[in-house]
């Protein structure tokens, strides 16, 4: 009999209750989820941001690189070993796309669009955001920005001018007081916004998030556990 030599595929492990509340955590607290995967031990940075996305948790906007990363960038471009390769091995937290902004950034590679300097400018913003979205998992001109590196306000214009040609309002995550649009690439019509929260609703959403960030201190996971489904 023929021996089946393929590789079994290793199912990843469900989130807990503890990890979720843990992510809601994160995103209560407005800290780069970067500076706080210690919470999610055993989850990568790339899961934790798609797991959010997909429960809609609205994290904090892009995490400014630290000396020893622009370090770690540098010598990455000075190697012979591909950029990507590198990048996925030593800061797997930022991710191919965001390295290569802040390589643009930095003078390290390539060059701005019209002589600009800084993280606006580049003629590679919009066909970063495609990429992102073109992993299937919607997300917001937030989100989008901390993955590319580039601010908000570029991002935002992109998705706008091509908003109906090649990006579309594919649901709505709830931010601190309002609702945000989520993007994707699906060629269909925008999904409604959804009707504003009663008083009732955001009076104790307030108390919810009140309740999180007392207990963050102490314990990060106890009282969030009674808050998952809030």
């Amino acid at each position: 009999m023929a021996r089946n030599d393929t590789p079994r595929k290793v199912r990843t492990p469900s989130w807990t209750d503890e990890e979720v509340a843990a992510l809601r955590l994160i995103g209560a607290s407005e800290k780069p989820l970067a500076t706080q995967m210690h919470l999610l031990p055993g989850r990568t940075f790339s899961a934790a941001k798609t797991k959010a996305s997909n429960l809609g948790i609205s994290l904090s906007a892009h995490c400014d690189w630290t000396e020893m990363e622009r370090a770690t960038l540098r010598k990455i471009y000075r190697s012979k070993e591909s950029v990507k390769a590198a990048v996925d091995r030593l800061l797997p937290h930022r991710g191919y796309i965001a390295a290569r902004a802040e390589a643009f950034r930095l003078g390290i590679t390539g060059k701005a669009r019209c002589g600009t300097k800084g993280r606006t400018g580049y003629s590679w913003i919009l066909r970063a955001i495609e990429v992102c979205l073109g992993r299937d998992v919607p997300m917001t001109v937030q989100q989008l920005a901390e993955e590319i590196g580039a601010d908000e306000s570029s991002v935002g214009d992109a998705i706008r001018k091509y908003h109906g040609k090649k990006f579309r309002i594919a649901g709505w995550a709830r931010g601190y007081h309002r609702w945000v649009m989520r993007w994707d690439m699906a060629d269909l019509p925008d999904v409604s916004k959804p009707a504003p929260r009663t008083k009732t609703e955001a009076s104790r959403a307030w108390r919810a998030r009140k309740s999180i960030r007392a207990g963050a201190a102490q314990n990060p996971f106890a009282t969030l556990i009674q808050q998952v489904a809030v």
